[in-house]
């Protein structure tokens, strides 16, 4: 009885090492010593409303990656080639020359893929390849090469060349680049890594020269809509500044709500001063929410 307990218990245990130890291990990257190296798009949920007009809509490609040790965990070399479809095949979805440079000093202008982006939870998000380039001695990557089809491919690769360049120093969520879509009618956009001869898929090098495959969130899909019933200034939020927005709208010859169903809050078919005043007891008076059934 006791022999038995005791294999059972040495069994347990060679298991539960067994498992921690694969666990601990990434099937993309073996040699990794800490997190599994990701790449990953989203987009800002304001970014996703669509109003009418033709608008830019902002992809930001971020990694993860840490260093326990710098050789074999530290990224030298990203090539990142992506494919996009829309569902909206009649409407326009193309990334603009025009806002998508590599060129570090256009990022002042807000059309530089390694551009600071603002976001709500962060006044300046930045970015890790602007930050090496603003303590101005030589750390950013000297070779950043985009390519943008006519169609709808997207080739990003980007190689520390410089004798001072800074290896990828890791971190969690790092801001890398930002793709700058411009549409002009509701859609899906979904995006995935796609083959783009000659340099093949996604993949990340160390700085020992090793190639492999970062995991990664592709296929990624979003949806370009309308704003929420409410949402009169298109910020993602209905508060005090739709409000503002809305009477300067219907008494100081303000800007239209765009679309203008999103200050028609009543659902009474037309935008007035009754519009104003469920609003107002909507957020002062724990009225009804806007939204139309």
């Amino acid at each position: 009885m006791k022999r038995n307990l005791l294999l059972w218990i040495t069994m347990v245990v060679s298991f539960l090492a067994w498992a921690a130890a694969v666990g601990a291990q990434c099937p993309e990257e073996p040699n990794d010593h800490g997190i599994c190296d990701t790449m990953y798009l989203e987009v800002y949920d304001c970014d996703r409303l669509f109003t009418g007009d033709s608008r830019q809509v902002r992809v930001p490609v971020r990694v993860t990656n840490d260093i326990p040790d710098t050789v074999t965990d530290s990224i030298a070399g990203m090539v990142i080639p992506l494919c996009f479809t829309s569902s909206n095949p009649g409407a326009q979805c193309f990334l603009d020359p025009m806002n998508n440079f590599t060129g570090l000093w256009h990022c002042s202008h807000e059309i530089c893929i390694f551009r600071h982006l603002p976001s709500i939870d962060d006044p300046q998000e930045r970015n890790w390849m602007m930050d090496l380039w603003e303590k101005l001695l030589g750390l950013e990557w000297d070779t950043r090469i985009l390519s943008l089809s006519e169609g709808n491919n997207f080739w990003l690769a980007l190689v520390p060349t410089g004798t001072q360049d800074q290896r990828f120093c890791g971190g969690s969520g790092v801001l890398v680049a930002t793709m700058t879509f411009t549409v002009d009618d509701t859609m899906t956009i979904c995006l995935d890594s796609c083959f783009w001869p000659p340099a093949g898929r996604l993949a990340f090098s160390r700085s020992d020269a090793v190639t492999y495959v970062p995991r990664s969130n592709l296929p990624y899909c979003f949806s370009m809509s309308y704003p929420d019933t409410g949402d009169c200034n298109a910020d993602c939020v209905v508060d005090i500044g739709d409000l503002v927005y809305l009477i300067n709208y219907l008494f100081r010859d303000g800007p239209t709500p765009n679309p203008l169903q999103t200050g028609d809050v009543n659902c009474d078919g037309i935008v007035d001063l009754g519009d104003a005043v469920f609003l107002i007891g909507y957020l002062y008076k724990g009225a009804n929410a806007p939204g139309c059934p």
